[in-house]
């Protein structure tokens, strides 16, 4: 199940490779695990993706230490147009805003 629904943020260039950004909004209430559909019309089915969590401060304000401290977890699984990500703390619940960086190949 799906909590939202989302679009790519922001595309990054590092060399060759292209990395893009999404915010995703866990919500207010702490959590065990979320699942979120990204929009991408450059993923596939047959596409890899490799994607974490950015040590990028989210528009709620968060700080990279206390995301970092969160140790969550991404599994990415494409789909042809969309990519949902499975997000997981290391211990525990979880709540706010992540940035996620990902990598279509």
């Amino acid at each position: 199940m799906s909590r939202t629904q989302i679009n790519a943020t922001e595309q990054l260039k590092a060399g060759s490779a292209s990395v893009k950004t999404a915010e995703v909004n866990v919500g207010t209430a702490f959590v065990y695990d979320a699942t979120f559909q990204v929009t991408d019309s450059d993923v596939k089915a047959t596409s890899h993706v490799i994607a974490q969590v950015l040590g990028t401060s989210p528009s709620d304000g968060r700080s990279p230490q206390e995301i970092y401290l969160e140790q969550v977890s991404v599994l990415a699984t494409p789909g042809d147009g969309v990519i949902r990500f499975d997000l997981q703390p290391k211990r525990g619940k979880f709540q706010g805003r992540f940035v996620i960086g990902y990598q279509i190949a």
